[in-house]
């Protein structure tokens, strides 16, 4: 989140929470309407992992290199917005994935954010080549 954002959120006392999301989610991808007007867009990120691709959507599991990264892109959520939207989000990844809170390389340095890492069976699936599902 850009420095002039967070200080706008402190000043009007909202807490906000960061969505990385990678796939299907993303700007100008299939569900991104999920996120419309529920969340502000911060900008594109990355984090360490490979992307696998499952068919109709990806899913993030570990990096097998030091330089695996996963692109995608950042999203506010309001604090009044968060429980109800991450339930909703929990509810479309399915029993597949599993959120979590990790470290991401955002457009003004590191950020905490919630993603989802994929928990199924990965043999027989291929890496997306380049981490970027949207490419």
């Amino acid at each position: 989140m850009r420095r002039n954002q967070r200080v706008t959120a402190e000043r009007v006392g909202q807490r906000v929470a960061i969505l990385f999301a990678y796939g299907t989610l993303r700007r100008g991808a299939p569900m991104h309407g999920l996120l419309e007007g529920r969340t502000r867009w911060i900008g594109p990120a990355s984090v360490a992992g490979r992307l696998l691709d499952l068919g109709a959507f990806p899913g993030l599991v570990a990096p097998a290199a030091p330089g695996d990264r996963v692109h995608g892109d950042l999203f506010a959520i309001a604090e009044a917005q968060r429980d109800e939207l991450l339930d909703a989000l929990d509810r479309y990844e399915g029993a597949s994935f599993e959120r979590v809170e990790e470290t991401v390389d955002g457009p003004d340095g590191p950020a905490r954010a919630w993603l989802y890492v994929y928990c199924g069976e990965v043999d027989g699936h291929p890496v997306v080549a380049g981490g970027d599902y949207l490419a």
